[in-house]
């Protein structure tokens, strides 16, 4: 692109016509390698810009896997925490533990007073109930 222009003027000494014709044309090419340079920023901030988008869109998707994961790992934790409580209550409470998904409630348990212990019968098993802590022998 010239932004200056070449000396056409006849009246003008040929020396002097060829020296500002230098002058125009170091002018121009310096403008030249301006333009190339802010083109080649240009295309540059284009591509980094293009790279900034890609890389936030890959950040969300992780920030969104990870949200997706700790949902996981807090209800992993919620069912783990609740058969723990199972296990301890069927541990140190003798509560019968039903994994079965069967409707338990439905049927009436059966409960029998024996020596002291408190057995029931739910037609899932038996559980005992001991008040007493006793020796085996001590049973009658």
């Amino acid at each position: 692109m010239a932004v200056f222009e070449l000396e056409g003027n006849a009246s003008q000494d040929a020396n002097y016509r060829e020296h500002l014709n230098a002058n125009w044309l170091n002018g121009n090419n310096a403008f030249d390698n301006i333009y190339q340079q802010i083109s080649n920023w240009q295309n540059l901030i284009s591509r980094l810009s293009s790279r900034v988008t890609t890389l936030e869109s890959e950040n969300d998707k992780r920030i969104q896997e990870n949200i997706n994961l700790r949902n996981e790992l807090t209800q992993y934790e919620i069912k783990t925490d609740q058969r723990l409580q199972r296990l301890e209550a069927a541990i140190f409470n003798a509560e019968y533990i039903n994994d079965t998904k069967s409707d338990v409630e439905a049927k009436p348990s059966i409960t029998h007073e024996i020596n002291d212990t408190h057995v029931v019968n739910d037609d899932n098993g038996i559980i005992i109930q001991d008040e007493h802590q006793t020796l085996p022998n001590d049973v009658n």
